[in-house]
């Protein structure tokens, strides 16, 4: 074959190609003008068509949207907003299927949800726990804290732990019982989550000390689950989240840069640069 023949039969090839992803991929739904979805995409989440611009109690507009959070099964998207509002979507095509009033009758108010591994309930940080997708009150803990905290379920399901600034705490998940609850120091708290073994939990936070002079740490704190006792604490900077891959932490930070850690040594083993803002997520 010729060089021209070569070149010409690779062009046809990359036409094809192109064309059969792009028909595979999946078409966007109808979209009001002005709000059309990029290619790709199947719903849209914080346009002015969102649900979720509603108006609080007091008539105010709701503005501000708090937590996303995808059930393990994958079919609903919990958001969760300002004055207590919690949204129940269906995860494929973004339609409203509930609107809840999470509010507590401790008069906390809540910062964030977390579903449950069966995606049967969903527990929200002033106290909470909802059936899913019904969206009633199935059992409610003891949320009391300094201020509005991080919740997180086990691995198993059967503990929901609680994270502020003057303690974290677990909880019965099925009841509501109180099973631990430790003081801590924290100014503010950033992130939660539990090891995939269900015996650590890892919180990060914002954490001011006086002495030898004023000065402010950003740790994480592993504590184990039978005890809340301390276990170590990592030096890590401002920490945007918390994840575990099986014995190790992955966290993200405000600088761009993602960092996976050896917890039992107290090291960084890997450090990811690049990203030109704050890492909000990495999991």
């Amino acid at each position: 074959m010729s060089p021209t023949l070569r070149i010409l039969a690779s062009l046809f090839l990359l036409i094809a190609t192109v064309t059969l992803n792009a028909n595979a991929a999946p078409k966007p739904p109808d979209a009001p003008p002005g709000e059309e979805l990029p290619f790709g995409a199947l719903a849209r989440i914080g346009s002015a068509k969102f649900p979720f611009r509603d108006h609080d109690k007091k008539n105010d507009p709701i503005l501000a949207l708090l937590q996303i959070a995808f059930s393990p099964d994958g079919k609903w998207l919990a958001a969760l907003g300002h004055d207590d509002v919690l949204l129940l979507l269906d995860a494929k095509t973004g339609k409203l299927v509930r609107k809840i009033d999470a509010t507590s009758k401790l008069g906390e108010t809540a910062r964030s949800c977390a579903f449950a591994p069966d995606s049967n309930t969903i527990a929200i940080s002033n106290g909470v726990i909802l059936s899913v997708p019904e969206g009633g009150t199935v059992a409610a803990f003891n949320a009391k804290v300094k201020d509005p905290g991080l919740v997180a379920f086990s691995p198993d399901g059967k503990k929901i732990a609680l994270a502020a600034t003057d303690s974290i705490a677990l909880f019965d998940a099925k009841k509501g019982g109180n099973l631990l609850r430790k003081d801590v120091n924290f100014k503010s708290v950033s992130a939660l989550a539990f090891a995939p073994d269900g015996k650590s939990i890892a919180v990060a936070g914002e954490r001011d000390t006086t002495k030898p002079k004023e000065k402010i740490e950003y740790p994480i704190v592993i504590y184990d689950t039978e005890k809340l006792a301390w276990i170590t604490t990592l030096d890590a900077g401002l920490v945007r989240s918390v994840s575990f891959i099986d014995k190790k932490l992955v966290t993200s930070h405000d600088n761009g840069t993602v960092r996976i850690w050896d917890v039992d040594k107290e090291k960084v083993l890997s450090t990811y640069k690049g990203h030109p803002g704050d890492v909000r997520l990495a999991a």
